[in-house]
């Protein structure tokens, strides 16, 4: 049985989450930086079959990323990036520091914490 919903539409924090599995799974195969254009290019477009697709458009070893998805390969890592930019008081992307201190980039928007 899969860890997922091969068709599932994941909204909000869930979709962020896969789109860092994908990098991750990606940097495994030294195509961090490729895979990290391509999902800020495309951000508003992170399902999983998006994920796939740009995975395919890069021509990385397709069994391979799959199963890292699938197993759940990067969540650890995912998470504890996670729980260190809430330690820092992070709430968003892009986050600046100013002698130590987290500059509020937000303007505004809703954070996800």
């Amino acid at each position: 049985m899969s860890r997922r919903n091969q068709h599932a539409r994941p909204s909000g924090l869930a979709e962020l989450v896969h789109a860092a599995e994908a990098a991750e799974a990606a940097h495994a195969q030294a195509h961090f930086w490729e895979m990290h254009a391509l999902l800020f290019k495309h951000q508003l477009h992170l399902y999983l079959e998006n994920l796939r697709h740009y995975a395919a458009e890069l021509q990385l070893d397709m069994q391979g990323f799959e199963k890292e998805l699938e197993q759940g390969v990067h969540v650890a890592k995912v998470q504890a990036d996670m729980s260190s930019g809430l330690r820092s008081h992070i709430k968003g992307t892009p986050a600046f520091f100013v002698n130590g201190v987290v500059v509020d980039t937000s303007f505004g928007r809703r954070l996800y914490t």
